[in-house]
C-alpha cells in the first residue's frame, strides 16, 4: 500500500525537472514576497497603559482637555483622548523631551483617530544640539486637506492633497516621519500605505543652541464650528534608521 506519492505526481511533465537543494540559492532566485526595508531600532515607544506621566500635557483654551480613556484604542486598552471647544485657536499638545548621547536617521510614528470635525494635526521633530536646531514638522489641515511639511525657512510647503484622516469611522491612521538629523534633511513621510519621498529637502533650522536631546510634540487643533474630538496611540521613536 503506498503511503505517499511526489508532489508533482498528478501534474503533466513538460520538459525537465532540475533540483535546487540550496535554500538561499531558491530564496536569491525567488526574490522576496514584500519589499525589504529597515525601520531601525526602537529607541522609545509609548501605549498609554501606565498614563501620560511620561508627557507634558498642553491644552489651551477653555473647554481643552487631554484624558487617557479604555472607550477607543489600539494597545493595552489606553489612548489618548483630545477634546476641544468650538474655537479655532484652541489646541490639544503633548510633547516630551528624549536625552541622547548620538544622532542620525530617526523615525516617529504613531496612530491617530479624527472623530470628528479639526482643523489640523501636527508632528514635530527637534534635534537640539551644540550648534543649533534642526525641526521636522508636518501638518495635515483639514478644510484644504492639505499635507504639508516646513522648509528650511519655516515656510508651509503642500505635498499632496487628500482626505488621510476621514473622521467618525472610529479608524486609526498609522503616520510615520523619517529624518536625517546627521544631513539635516527629510527622508520620508508614511501614512498607512502611501509614502512620500522627501529626501533631501533641508529641515528648518533655529539658531539657539541648546541640547543634545530631541524634542517630539504632537497636536490637533480646534475649529470655530464644532466641538473636536480625537484619539492617539502607539508612538514608536527608532533611531539607526536606513
Amino acid at each position: 500500500m503506498a503511503h505517499g506519492a511526489p508532489d508533482d505526481s498528478n501534474i503533466l511533465k513538460v520538459g525537465e525537472d532540475y533540483r535546487v537543494d540550496d535554500l538561499g540559492e531558491l530564496a536569491a532566485r525567488l526574490g522576496s514576497i514584500t519589499d525589504y526595508r529597515r525601520d531601525g531600532d526602537v529607541y522609545f515607544m509609548e501605549d498609554f497603559s501606565t498614563g501620560l506621566a511620561r508627557w507634558v500635557q498642553d491644552p489651551f483654551g477653555i473647554g481643552s482637555a487631554i484624558t487617557v480613556q479604555s472607550d477607543k484604542f489600539l494597545s493595552e486598552g489606553a489612548a489618548v483622548r483630545f477634546d476641544l471647544p468650538a474655537d479655532v485657536l484652541s489646541y490639544t499638545r503633548i510633547y516630551r523631551y528624549l536625552p541622547i548621547s548620538t544622532t542620525g536617521k530617526v523615525g516617529a510614528g504613531f496612530a491617530l483617530d479624527v472623530e470628528t470635525e479639526i482643523s489640523h494635526a501636527d508632528i514635530l521633530i527637534r534635534y537640539y544640539s551644540t550648534l543649533g536646531c534642526y525641526e521636522g514638522h508636518i501638518r495635515w489641515t483639514w478644510d484644504s486637506q492639505e499635507l504639508s511639511y516646513y522648509d528650511h525657512d519655516g515656510n508651509r510647503v503642500v505635498i499632496a492633497t487628500h482626505d488621510y484622516f476621514p473622521n467618525g469611522i472610529g479608524l486609526f491612521v498609522h503616520v510615520k516621519l523619517r529624518l536625517d538629523f546627521t544631513s539635516r534633511v527629510y527622508k520620508t513621510l508614511s501614512i498607512d500605505d502611501t509614502t512620500f519621498d522627501l529626501s533631501g529637502i533641508p529641515l528648518y533650522v533655529w539658531a539657539t543652541p541648546l541640547g543634545p536631546y530631541y524634542f517630539m510634540s504632537i497636536s490637533v487643533g480646534g475649529t470655530d464650528t464644532a466641538i473636536a474630538e480625537a484619539y492617539l496611540d502607539n508612538i514608536i521613536v527608532t533611531r539607526g534608521e536606513v
